[in-house]
């Protein structure tokens, strides 16, 4: 999902996509990053079951 997510909105992976977050701060190690592509799976569920 992040991957097509990432390409689809122009940028060159999931890092880099997640690097503009607003909690961006918060990728100093792996448990960080995975905890923000989690919460990225959660947010994107919620918004396409929801509208």
């Amino acid at each position: 999902m992040a991957v097509a997510d990432a390409s689809d909105m122009g940028h060159a992976n999931v890092c880099e996509m997640i690097a503009g977050f607003q909690r961006s701060d918060m990728m100093e190690n792996i448990d960080s990053f995975k905890n923000l592509t989690v919460w990225y799976a959660c947010e994107k569920l919620a918004h396409e079951t929801s509208g």
